[in-house]
């Protein structure tokens, strides 16, 4: 029985992204899902390639049906070639000798890939960053090429966990393997991708001493609108922001000791504000209330304060966060609806930090902005 043309166009997609996994080239999978996305009517243009694409015969082994229509598949849609075009390049195939059908086609498919290049980024840099990009001397290239790679890295990210093949990664920045979890992180990988070629991405500035500042929201709340917004802020343009990321990586047994401890002194330090502030309002006198808070806050400087700042300065980070990587950031709170998760009083912010984050907690860490962030980095060209 023959498919349905829908279907068999569903069956060359999913055999193209098969293909690009085992490549490590996405390119052309998000090459058809961007000629897709542009389509009037997706049905229509499914049911109308879908039958370009058939090759009506059974001749050749099944696998290698498979990935001649993957080949049409790409030529019909991101090549544009016409219908009578992908008739040519069918006949070509089919008058292989059977014996050498699949050489031949896998022949064609990676010349096919080999010529797709990186979608087009559809990214406005706003008038508020235009000034700041003039001011601070900054390369517009740098972001423009952040964000072409990042486009690359989450394509790649959605690959790999698609096919499973990268439970390395995924658990030093998520933790343990939980198939729910898995599930969740690859939704929002496969959000960000789709944000990152189906709208426009808007980039503006925005004067905050951090990286960035984007409004946190759903990935149904993002839908609803014409485009992506994120904001960059002053940290981006400074000397902890570069092309490359990088850190210093401690052991995370020791490093998360000294975690726990910060926590412990965090709040150990709330109660002790609370309580000093409690004492100081048994008194009427507002003279006696300062001296009692003032004396009381001194002492949980001395006691608490001192040993917080040496265990943080004894593991103290020396950092660069990659242009991409904060795109990529920014983009999951926006579309994901991603946070900077803070717990007793540490934001986990950074390399050592998320790992922690992820061994310790991970249904934490799949809700945590830098997690997305560092996992996407392992993906990022050389």
């Amino acid at each position: 029985m023959s498919k349905a043309a829908t279907d068999r166009f569903d069956e060359a997609l999913k055999t193209l992204e098969d293909f690009c996994v085992q490549r490590q080239n996405p390119s052309a999978y998000f090459g058809v899902l961007h000629w897709l996305q542009k389509q009037p009517n997706r049905d229509t243009a499914r049911a109308t390639i879908g039958a370009r694409i058939s090759l009506d015969t059974h001749g050749p082994l099944p696998a290698d049906r498979k990935l001649a229509r993957a080949f049409l598949l790409l030529s019909a849609t991101c090549e544009n070639k016409s219908e009578a075009q992908v008739g040519l390049l069918r006949q070509e195939l089919l008058a292989v000798p059977q014996g050498a059908f699949g050489a031949k086609v896998l022949t064609m498919l990676n010349a096919a890939i080999a010529r797709q290049p990186y979608l087009p980024g559809s990214v406005v840099l706003d008038a508020t960053l235009q000034t700041k990009i003039a001011e601070a001397g900054f390369a517009k290239a740098s972001i423009l090429d952040a964000f072409e790679t990042a486009k690359f890295v989450l394509g790649k990210a959605k690959l790999l966990l698609d096919a499973g093949q990268c439970s390395a990664a995924y658990t030093r920045w998520f933790g343990t393997m939980d198939a729910a979890r898995y599930d969740t992180v690859k939704g929002n990988i496969s959000n960000l991708v789709f944000a990152a070629h189906a709208k426009p991405v808007v980039i503006r500035y925005l004067a905050t001493p951090d990286f960035g500042s984007t409004e946190k929201q759903t990935f149904q709340r993002y839908s609803g609108k014409r485009e992506a917004l994120i904001a960059l802020g002053d940290k981006f343009f400074g000397s902890n922001a570069g092309r490359r990321p990088r850190s210093n990586v401690y052991d995370l047994p020791t490093y998360g000791a000294a975690v726990n401890k910060v926590m412990e002194l965090n709040d150990e330090k709330a109660k002790a504000e609370a309580t000093v502030l409690k004492e100081a309002q048994k008194f009427s006198d507002v003279a006696k209330q300062n001296a009692v808070t003032e004396a009381g806050f001194r002492e949980i400087e001395v006691n608490i304060d001192a040993k917080r700042k040496a265990l943080v300065a004894a593991f103290k980070d020396d950092y660069v966060i990659g242009y991409t990587g904060v795109i990529v950031h920014e983009l999951s709170h926006h579309v994901a609806g991603t946070i900077d998760l803070t717990s007793e009083g540490v934001t986990m912010y950074g390399y050592n930090l998320c790992r922690f984050l992820a061994a310790n907690s991970p249904k934490s860490a799949i809700k945590n902005a830098d997690n997305y962030r560092l996992f996407c980095d392992e993906f990022l060209p050389a």
